[in-house]
């Protein structure tokens, strides 16, 4: 039979041989915690990278779309400008032609276009100055404050052809834009 001191030295041997697993299990556990909780940082540090990693790349996508639209609108406004200058040089050109020691030529010109478009017109209407250089067989030719340059021509049945400065221009203004357009690519 084994003695007490036995007995007490192999209780004490199986609660070191315990404590000992205990503490076996539990270094183990907690390396696995230290390292599931260090590739959870890991993942978190990575999640974080790449969410700002795409909040970047959405920003840069924003920022160079605001840029290219920007860019456009330079752009557009450039070619706007060009435009205006070029129709208010020709508008200006027009308006010479109001002083134009020759414009009855051109006068005479419109005044063909018109009748071609418009050939049951019984009136022509001219500017005050012109009156003199308009000679419209067939139509009656009216000197009107109105008509700053060109004619106007006008049928019994109220149909009206506007051939002056600014009509041609406005009539042409589609025309410049594009050619312009064209220049400018």
């Amino acid at each position: 039979m084994m003695g007490l001191k036995a007995i007490l030295d192999a209780i004490a041997s199986e609660a070191d041989a315990e404590v000992a697993a205990i503490e076996a299990r539990a270094a183990t556990k907690a390396a696995e915690l230290r390292a599931r909780a260090e590739s959870d940082v890991g993942a978190l540090r990575e999640a974080a990278a790449e969410r700002a990693r795409q909040a970047m790349a959405e920003e840069i996508a924003r920022t160079t779309h605001e840029a290219g639209l920007a860019a456009a609108r330079t752009v557009r406004d450039a070619r706007e400008e060009v435009v205006q200058q070029v129709l208010a040089g020709v508008r200006e050109r027009l308006l010479a032609l109001r002083a134009d020691p020759d414009r009855g030529t051109y006068l005479a010109a419109w005044l063909a276009e018109g009748r071609a478009a418009l050939p049951e017109a019984t009136v022509v209407r001219v500017a005050p100055g012109d009156r003199a250089l308009v000679h419209a067989e067939g139509l009656e030719v009216i000197a009107d404050e109105k008509v700053e340059g060109g004619i106007v021509l006008e049928s019994p049945a109220g149909h009206r052809l506007e051939n002056t400065p600014d009509v041609r221009l406005e009539r042409a203004e589609p025309r410049i834009r594009q050619v312009i357009g064209r220049a400018l690519e």
